[in-house]
């Protein structure tokens, strides 16, 4: 009788050991994005509601790639969002406003280094050397319902700086952006091969290629609007260095430039061997 109790609380033993020791397993298996945010350590995706950068980039850096990250809300950024992986970023309907004017230091909000979409965000604020709203370094970037607004940057592209492989803008607002240089609106890059539809490049201001600076890359644009850009120099709208634009139904008017010579567009100036196309 004394051996078989003593068999009984040996097994109570053992069990209570691997309860507790389980529950500590599975405790510990959850990340802790920061900011109040906890997510089974294999997830697929998560929303976000409030944050000050910190939880959406350690949601970037830890979830699946190809998972989704949806955010709501309006979100004051003290960490800009690095993208290294395949995923997408989602805002809801009314768009979540994606803010580096509180980053610490000057900095872009995005950069994206993958096969990326982004959809129904406001992203403003940034400032950097290249591409002050979002930066994309190689990969393939779908953007559609975003505005890229209010964001600086020296180089170039103080909306969108693109080195991507494809880049796609659908129904995408490019406004009062601003670079030093060129390409207040986007700067594209050789090797981009980019689409914009339904799109409206606004209000940005450059020392050349107000709205869009492009330099090798091959744009297709289709009912898209390039208005109202200024460059202190030439090629208020756009100013295409190599390459080629072909426009499908666009509008590319309003435009200032204010040292463009006399037999230039204010809205496009063409360098040599350059082709801008009207179909």
């Amino acid at each position: 009788m004394r051996k078989f109790f003593a068999l009984c609380i040996t097994l109570m033993a053992m069990l209570i050991f691997a309860i507790f020791v389980g529950g500590n397993k599975a405790a510990a298996a959850d990340i802790d994005l920061g900011e109040g945010y906890h997510v089974p350590s294999n997830f697929s995706s998560v929303l976000i509601t409030s944050s000050d950068g910190t939880a959406i980039q350690n949601a970037v850096e830890h979830i699946q790639a190809g998972g989704v990250i949806l955010l709501s809300g309006s979100f004051n950024l003290k960490r800009n969002i690095n993208i290294k992986k395949d995923l997408t970023i989602k805002g809801d309907d009314n768009k979540a406003a994606l803010n580096a004017e509180t980053l610490r230091k000057s900095d872009r909000v995005i950069r994206c280094q993958g096969n990326i979409v982004l959809e129904n965000l406001k992203i403003m604020g940034g400032n950097s050397t290249n591409g002050g709203g979002v930066k994309i370094d190689g990969g393939n970037v779908t953007m559609t319902n975003c505005d890229i607004t209010g964001n600086r940057a020296f180089f170039g592209g103080g909306g969108i700086h693109s080195q991507a492989k494809t880049l796609t803008l659908t129904n995408c607002n490019i406004s009062d952006n601003k670079v030093v240089l060129m390409g207040g609106g986007m700067s594209l890059l050789s090797g981009n091969s980019v689409t914009m539809t339904n799109c409206t490049v606004s209000s940005n201001t450059a020392m050349q290629g107000g709205g869009i600076a492009s330099a090798g890359a091959a744009v297709t644009m289709t009912d898209c609007k390039v208005t109202g850009n200024t460059a202190s120099q030439s090629g208020g709208g756009i100013t295409l260095l190599s390459g080629t634009i072909t426009a499908v139904s666009c509008d590319v008017t309003g435009n200032i430039a204010s040292l463009a010579e006399r037999n230039e567009s204010a809205d496009i100036e063409l360098s040599d061997g350059a082709v801008y196309k009207l179909n």
